[in-house]
């Protein structure tokens, strides 16, 4: 193994850290998003069960695998690694004094779309119903702020960005800030499935579900969500909440 090849393999080992929004687990928002995946990422637990009727338990799980490592949210700063500058306790002390100079934003809507849709199908999500233009710029302020505790992309990490398949302004925000959809690339949704086939019918039988355990589903956005993924092979769970700091008006 090359010496390149032994660092990017350490580096795996290593946790990661992301920046999300997340409901608070007792909203009927959190339980039903970590229901739909199978997991409770602020409890750490399985949730079996769940069911479409023309997809069964097993069919399910199977089209919830690469969301359910992720746990339930809207990404803000994409998974990084730390860098060696810092320490996990350094991360959220910065995280927690951010956030209190950012202003609470009102309740965001949400409702289920298909995105990304095309020949192979599309994945399931929640998005907002209109413009978001403060979650935006809390984004764009996020990313920033907190790229010093962004570790270096290794050229792996790169590779698996498919830079070769992104646009020019892509490139650029992969290269500055580890995450091609940033600033005026950020699209928040909540992420349900990966790819189906049949996207669109198995969308109308979830959003049925959705309007039966969740009335008027919106997202609370006076906090930012610190999670954990402690190694390659764990799941990411909810390390710390980060409240902001007053409310715009």
């Amino acid at each position: 193994m090359t010496q390149q090849a032994l660092g990017q393999n350490l580096k795996a080992q290593k946790p990661r850290y992301a920046i999300y929004l997340a409901p608070k687990p007792q909203t009927a928002l959190w339980q039903f998003g970590s229901m739909v995946l199978g997991f409770d990422a602020a409890s750490g637990k399985d949730i079996a069960g769940f069911k479409l009727p023309s997809m069964d338990e097993g069919s399910w799980h199977e089209a919830t695998a690469r969301p359910r490592n992720y746990g339930f949210h809207a990404t803000v700063k994409a998974p990084f690694h730390l860098h060696e500058n810092f320490s996990e306790h350094d991360l959220i002390e910065a995280l927690q004094l951010f956030a209190r100079g950012e202003a609470k934003l009102p309740p965001l809507p949400l409702q289920l779309n298909v995105l990304d849709e095309n020949g192979s199908g599309g994945f399931l999500a929640l998005t907002p119903t209109g413009p978001y233009t403060a979650l935006r710029v809390l984004e764009a302020a996020t990313v920033k702020a907190m790229d010093a505790f962004r570790a270096p992309l290794t050229e792996s990490e790169i590779a698996k960005r498919k830079p070769e398949a992104l646009t020019g302004r892509q490139k650029t925000y992969l290269a500055t800030y580890g995450y091609p959809f940033v600033l005026e690339e950020f699209r928040a949704h909540f992420t349900l499935s990966d790819r189906l086939p049949a996207a669109s019918a198995v969308a109308a039988e979830l959003a049925q579900i959705l309007d039966e355990r969740v009335k008027s589903p919106a997202i609370a956005v006076d906090e930012l969500v610190l999670f954990k993924q402690s190694g390659s092979n764990a799941r990411f769970q909810i390390l710390n909440r980060a409240p902001l700091g007053y409310i715009s008006l």
